[in-house]
């Protein structure tokens, strides 16, 4: 009997601590950005899911932007988190709700919320509305700290130079001269260039960086590669630091 609810106690403080490490994860966060149509939806927008979304976090101690939003410059893309939903089921509709930091990386994934309502839009509703009873979402208080930062993301052409972070390195991009056109360093040293090419496009040519990718509305850089090994395809963030 004793062992019985030593393992019960030992259960509740497992329990206990992942949870507040999940909190602790999502309270370092003030921002979602929301796009405008999720994994979920067959359209932006779809049943004015995107909208509810943002209403009901807003309430939980966010300030949520959508996609097409204009977002303060002072933000710092890396302050913000990147909100997802999916669904799954067959007789009935489960829905997370995801979010994700500028590096892909997922920081948190809401309860389940579940409906056995046959008709689309009601059944999102009531599973969404579900999935935001998640306590760590509910008892969001922010307690982490705002990076400003000066420059727009909006359109790196007006900028001169820039940084983008991937893996905890620092890359320097330095316009050339010409539009759309960057000379990149890596601890001051010269590897590579940028440019764009169709599009929102751009070719990056950096050694072990080699690929192609475009900028999002936050000015990170989405850079897909090819793995030499498998001929796989891989999708970095490099996160806009400035």
């Amino acid at each position: 009997m004793n062992t019985f609810r030593i393992n019960i106690t030992l259960l509740f403080i497992a329990i206990f601590s992942i949870s507040s490490y999940a909190q602790e994860k999502l309270n370092k966060y003030k921002y979602i950005s929301i796009p405008k149509q999720l994994a979920l939806q067959k359209s932006p927008n779809q049943y004015g899911i995107n909208t509810i979304l943002k209403d009901y976090l807003t309430k939980y101690d966010f300030t949520v932007f959508i996609k097409g939003d204009t977002i303060p410059k002072n933000i710092n893309p890396c302050d913000i988190l990147n909100l997802d939903a999916d669904k799954s089921g067959f007789l009935t509709t489960k829905v997370i709700i995801s979010f994700t930091d500028c590096y892909g990386n997922n920081v948190h994934n809401s309860i389940e919320g579940v409906s056995r309502i046959k008709e689309f839009k009601p059944a999102y509703y009531e599973s969404l509305r579900a999935a935001l009873k998640d306590p760590n979402i509910q008892e969001h208080q922010f307690t982490g700290t705002i990076t400003s930062t000066t420059t727009t993301a909006q359109n790196i052409s007006s900028s001169n130079s820039f940084i983008l972070e991937l893996k905890g390195q620092n890359y320097l991009f330095k316009e050339t001269g010409t539009q759309d056109e960057y000379q990149v360093y890596k601890n001051e040293e010269l590897i590579g260039s940028l440019k764009k090419s169709e599009g929102d496009h751009y070719i990056l040519k950096a050694g072990t960086l080699n690929g192609t990718g475009n900028f999002d509305d936050f000015g990170n850089f989405s850079l897909t590669r090819v793995n030499p090994v498998n001929n796989a395809s891989i999708t970095d963030i490099m996160a806009r630091v400035n």
